[in-house]
């Protein structure tokens, strides 16, 4: 029954823990999506700023980042049963006595490591897994940003470049006005 307590308690605490890491990661993602579309905003300005005022870059959509596998449990190997059940000398002294009072603070001590352990390996893996994605990210947005300059500017020119027959335009426009007076 000791036993079964223990890793119940485990299993929640482990349970309570991942349920932190996946709210962080979401806090994670839209924090670097927040940062991609800030340096989208100031790409574009500063395109806009050195000599090309009509560019105007697609719409921001919000990066697929994915969510790393959390498999990680947390591992206490220094709490034994035997150490437990040193704390339940009868039911008395447990639930009416200190007994109780003690293994909770003495449980907390114990637990502080293994909880920091979990806490790290989970901050390697999270800073591993979108630090990848942002640069990646990053990379993405410069090319798509790099991709609608070239097109804004090969059309530029291509409007630069346009041939017109102005003799043609205003003999055009001869026609319209006589059609418009008549």
């Amino acid at each position: 029954m000791l036993q079964s307590a223990w890793e119940d308690l485990r299993r929640m605490i482990s349970f309570d823990l991942t349920q932190e890491v996946l709210a962080t990661t979401l806090r994670i993602e839209n924090k670097i999506n927040k940062l991609v579309r800030q340096s989208a905003v100031t790409w574009v300005a500063a395109i806009q700023e050195r000599g090309i005022p009509s560019f105007d870059a697609p719409a921001f959509e919000p990066m697929k980042l994915r969510t790393p596998e959390l498999s990680l449990s947390l591992e206490a190997e220094d709490i034994q049963i035997k150490w437990l059940a040193g704390y339940y000398k009868n039911p008395k002294h447990f639930f009416e006595g200190d007994g109780k009072s003690q293994l909770r603070r003495e449980l907390e001590s114990r637990l502080n490591g293994p909880i920091d352990r979990f806490v790290e390996a989970q901050t390697a893996l999270l800073a591993a897994a979108y630090e990848a994605q942002l640069r990646s990210a990053t990379v993405e947005l410069a090319d798509r940003l790099r991709q609608a300059l070239e097109e804004h500017a090969s059309g530029l020119i291509e409007a630069l470049e346009m041939k017109l027959d102005l003799h043609e335009l205003q003999a055009k426009h001869e026609r319209l006005l006589n059609r418009i007076g008549s």
